[in-house]
């Protein structure tokens, strides 16, 4: 398997690049019902929602929220989103395989953006 990544970036630190480069200010909305949860909490609620034996829940209305609250637990905890974790697990990098493929910077791309002339993602 390979895994293709430019840079690794928090949404936190997005949001801030982006209001340090546009001069302006976003609304943050922060979900506090699972976002501020400590892991165990956050398991706790992936638990209750399953009944026993299940591997996820059979109700139709409670499988988002399970597979919310399961994709949370994966990058926001376990960091599975990682290359570091990736790298563990095998996969070999797209960076080791085409070394002088050059990448467009995240802040380049939000300056390019900004100003106009950014090129669309994935052409």
């Amino acid at each position: 398997m390979v895994y293709a990544y430019n840079e690794v970036w928090t949404q936190q630190e997005v949001f801030d690049k982006v209001e340090e480069l546009s001069g302006e200010t976003l609304d943050r909305n922060y979900l506090t019902i699972t976002l501020k949860l400590p892991a165990e909490d956050l398991l706790a609620q992936i638990v209750q929602l399953k009944k026993p034996g299940e591997e996820e829940p059979a109700d139709p209305k409670v499988l988002p929220w399970f597979w919310a609250l399961q994709y949370q637990y994966s990058w926001g905890i376990r960091g599975d989103n990682n290359p570091k974790n990736a790298e563990y697990l095998g996969y070999l990098s797209s960076k080791e395989l085409y070394p002088d493929m050059e990448f467009t910077s995240f802040e380049k791309y939000l300056k390019d953006l900004l100003a106009g002339t950014a090129r669309m993602p994935y052409v």
